[in-house]
């Protein structure tokens, strides 16, 4: 399943070469693909994929977050484990980009759902997180651990290089905050660091904006 937008009808698949941890902590973004459920893929790698993803559903009753990894020499998947897709719809605030005039600074995937605005902070190492103060919102440069957290409780939104798929894009849903991931245009975006931003989260593309008037 799709689990920013909540489309059950698709298979996506997130994957990086080496090891997982580099897809799980953001610090390589992923190679992404959608697969239709129903549809075979004559593609042998893709179609095993697809049919481990259903077997799994049937065997849980649900959509699952299945974490797998391949061996191309013994050409053999191992699956890793899973874990229930939570699916929010958080309340967005349709005013929020009214009678502003904005500049768009870079584009990129939504990971999380959602509106916000707040001064860019930039984390470069862990020792970076102490300066993060409620209503920031953050740019990760570092790999993303446990450490991050209660930070990104205080936030109000997420950006970072890894996919729709990583832990702390999932942590980003549950909290019910937009994140926004894959993005280009980085030298753009570190221009502006310590200002205010605004994140529309609310498409396929996510969008990271400054206001013109302020």
């Amino acid at each position: 399943a799709e689990p920013v937008f909540g489309n059950k009808q698709i298979i996506l698949i997130e994957c990086v070469n080496g090891l997982g941890d580099e897809l799980t902590s953001g610090q390589k973004t992923p190679l992404r693909i959608s697969l239709k459920k129903t549809k075979s893929n004559s593609d042998f790698f893709l179609e095993k994929l697809r049919r481990l993803a259903l077997e799994i559903e049937t065997v849980f009753g649900e959509p699952r977050d299945v974490e797998w990894g391949y061996n191309s020499f013994f050409s053999q998947f191992f699956l890793f484990q899973s874990r229930p897709i939570i699916f929010k719809s958080p309340q967005l605030n349709n005013n929020f980009f009214q009678e502003k005039k904005f500049t768009l600074l870079c584009c990129g995937q939504t990971a999380s759902i959602g509106n916000a605005r707040g001064r860019l902070i930039v984390i470069k190492s862990l020792r970076d997180l102490h300066i993060v103060k409620k209503g920031d919102i953050l740019y990760a440069l570092c790999p993303i651990s446990n450490h991050f957290i209660e930070a990104l409780d205080r936030s109000a939104g997420l950006l970072f290089k890894g996919g729709i798929l990583s832990h702390f894009a999932v942590i980003m849903r549950e909290f019910c905050k937009p994140c926004i991931t894959s993005f280009g245009n980085e030298e753009n975006l570190l221009k502006h660091a310590g200002k205010e931003i605004f994140l529309s989260a609310t498409k396929q593309v996510g969008k990271i904006l400054i206001n013109n008037s302020i």
